[in-house]
């Protein structure tokens, strides 16, 4: 038996699709800019591709991570690690707008 199974590259071409249409039924300015963003997501990744794969590296222009970068990743770091150890704090945060949403999907708004 043979069955009709879609790739999963062809799934996600529709789910652009349905978000482009279905924002275009909220108001045609933000279904503009959903189109636009996922163009515009699309030639960022082709270009990032090229880049990566085509261009030889030059490793002359390494260079090691400087002290104001590496206090920078070490906060990101420290903070990826907090809310994963305790993330009641992110989660209370959160909650009362998430209540909101919730709300407005249930009453269709």
């Amino acid at each position: 038996m043979f069955y009709s199974a879609q790739s999963k590259e062809s799934k996600d071409k529709y789910i652009d699709a349905l978000t482009i249409i279905g924002s275009l039924k909220i108001s045609k300015v933000i279904g503009l800019l959903t189109a636009f963003g996922i163009i515009l997501s699309a030639v960022c990744l082709i270009y990032a591709c090229k880049d990566a794969l085509l261009k030889k590296p030059s490793v002359s222009n390494i260079k090691d991570v400087a002290l104001r970068e590496f206090i920078v990743l070490l906060s990101i770091v420290f903070v990826v690690i907090f809310v994963g150890i305790y993330p009641k704090l992110l989660l209370k945060l959160v909650h009362g707008y998430t209540k909101l949403v919730l709300e407005g999907v249930k009453n269709g708004i």
